[in-house]
């Protein structure tokens, strides 16, 4: 979403794309303490680079990984 409809397609700005993935499935859901970054709600942060960021995820590799993030822990 963030490479594609994001960056490439310009169809999302960046913060209604980060949206649509963290804090509206959180309301859609009624998660609590999940979705924004808020004192007392959980920290699931990932950090990536606006600029190379992509999926590359398919149909026949669905759980491939994407790129431009860095996975930590």
């Amino acid at each position: 979403m963030l490479g594609r409809y994001g960056r490439e397609l310009q169809l999302l700005s960046l913060t209604d794309a980060v949206r649509k993935m963290t804090g509206l499935p959180a309301e859609t859901f009624r998660l609590r303490d999940r979705g924004s970054i808020r004192e007392g709600y959980w920290a699931d942060l990932v950090l990536f680079n606006p600029n190379t960021i992509r999926d590359t995820a398919n149909f026949a590799q669905p759980m491939s990984q994407s790129v431009g993030m860095k996975l930590c822990g």
